[in-house]
Parts: structure tokens; C-alpha cells; sequence
């Protein structure tokens, strides 16, 4: 559906616009995100804490394997758990390096850097393809975190050096844990004016999905269609209507991915 009059208004929602219905921006996974909002931080175990043993054993000196989150469609909560990661190693010193795929023709700058920090290991954070992993393994004293959509192919033949963490399979989210995302991440980015935003409408949302970034695109589709009612000069409180259309993941996929179309010319 293509409905550039209203979908550009809700895309063009200001952080100002959001202040005004009593919130710090859009927590939204996707498009409608705005200024410097993260959701709050729910548990997740025993993922986080396999994923900590692995960087543990292997500055212990112990037998590991290597790492690769993956998950099927985007939001299953990669990035949150490398943040979390991260975290860690710098909560215990641990010295760490972001590397994507146009840093692979920078490993020898990275093996210098390693050698003159004189660091006894590295923990390597990375999202990259086939071939790059071989390459990495190569450099040794490194603990890989990868992650990805496909780890046969991204991994090649090094795919047995790696535990392959399945988030969606292994490790997924329950209704309570989305519900815990939701309510937290409100709490965090209320201002003392918050508009009310109902329990029902945090329920519906936590049994629709375990996809935390579908939850958060859901949430910020309901505060997005909030603000435009304020802007607009209507009433900004959640209807039954907008609980029925913000639930529906076809409407919120609209709002959270709407890009304005290019001008087409001849035809």
C-alpha cells in the first residue's frame, strides 16, 4: 500500500513531537525510531550467561568454541546481546574489537594493534560473510562473536570451530519476557506528561509476538499514531481502533518501513 500523504506525516515525527504527548522519542526497532531512546534491558538465560562463559574459558585458558548468533528474521535481540556483551567486557577489563566486512582488509592493521597492546587475548565482535571468518581464525588469540542469517554459508570451513546459538529455536522470548520489554521501556521513556497507554494494548502485543523488535516497532507504531493525533489537533488517547491496527503487523510494517518513493519520470 502506498499512502505518501499520511505515511510521510508519521515519518516526519520530531522528537519535539513526542515531548509533547509526555515521551523521551519512539523506542521503535526500526523507521520510526527517534532520538537517543534504547528499550530497557530484559534478562535472557541462559543465553547471556552461556554466551559470558564462552569469553570466560577462553581467557581461562579452557577449550571453546567460537560463537555465531543467529536468528532467522531481524529483532530476534542480536544487537541487544552483543550490547550486553560488550558490557561485560568492559565491566571486567576485557579488551574487545568491532569488525564488520569492510574491515577485512584490515586484519593485518588489527594483528599490529594486538601484538603492540600486548593484550593476552581479544574478544572479536562480527557481522560478516564467507570467507572473512577463516581469515579471523587465522589471527589467533582471538574469541569470535559473529553473527548472522546463514552460518553454513557465512562461516565456510571453519563452521565447526563455532557453537552456533539459535535465538529463535533455543533461546526464544515468552509472553512475559515481551510484556517485561514493553512496560520497562515505557517506564523508562516517560516524561512526567505521558499520555496513558493501556495495559491491554502492552498484553495484546506480548501474546501477537516473541520477536522483541516486532514488539518495539508495535509500541512505536501506537505512541508514532499518538503524536500525529496531537500534532493534528485530535484527541491523543489509545482507541480501541488504534489498538486493533497497531496490533495488525501488515499496518505496522507500513508505518515503521515507509521510505518516500522516488519520482518517476516517462512511462
Amino acid at each position: 500500500m502506498e499512502f505518501p500523504f499520511f505515511f510521510e506525516q508519521i515519518s516526519s515525527l520530531s522528537e519535539e513531537d513526542y515531548e509533547k504527548i509526555g515521551f523521551a522519542g519512539n523506542p521503535a526497532y526500526y523507521g520510526l525510531h527517534r532520538a537517543e531512546v534504547t528499550s530497557a534491558h530484559i534478562p535472557r538465560e541462559p543465553l547471556e550467561s552461556e554466551l559470558k562463559s564462552v569469553i570466560d574459558a577462553f581467557f581461562g585458558g579452557d577449550d571453546f568454541k567460537h560463537a555465531y548468533l543467529y536468528s532467522g528474521p531481524p529483532g530476534t535481540g542480536k544487537s541487544h546481546t552483543l550490547e550486553v556483551l560488550r558490557n561485560h567486557c568492559s565491566e571486567m577489563n576485557i579488551p574487545y574489537v568491532e569488525l564488520r566486512q569492510d574491515d577485512s582488509e584490515s586484519l593485518d592493521m588489527l594483528s599490529y594493534m594486538m601484538e603492540l597492546s600486548e593484550a593476552n587475548g581479544v574478544v572479536l565482535f562480527c557481522d560478516c560473510q564467507t570467507k572473512f571468518y577463516e581469515k579471523l581464525i587465522k589471527l589467533g588469540k582471538v574469541c569470535i562473536i559473529g553473527t548472522g542469517h546463514a552460518p553454513r554459508q557465512e562461516l565456510g570451513s571453519v563452521v565447526d570451530e563455532f557453537k552456533v546459538f539459535d535465538l529463535e529455536r533455543d533461546y526464544p522470548l515468552s509472553a512475559d519476557d515481551i510484556y517485561a520489554l514493553l512496560t520497562a521501556t515505557l517506564q523508562k521513556i516517560s516524561l512526567e506528561t505521558a499520555a496513558s497507554i493501556p495495559d491491554s494494548f502492552l498484553k495484546k502485543v506480548s501474546q501477537m509476538t516473541n520477536n522483541p523488535g516486532l514488539a518495539l516497532d508495535t509500541l512505536g507504531a501506537c505512541l508514532a499514531i499518538l503524536a500525529y493525533k496531537a500534532k493534528t489537533g485530535q484527541c491523543p488517547e489509545v482507541t480501541q481502533e488504534d489498538i486493533r491496527y497497531c496490533c495488525d503487523k501488515q499496518f505496522v510494517r507500513w508505518l515503521s518501513g515507509f521510505r518516500k518513493l522516488p519520482v518517476q519520470h516517462g512511462g
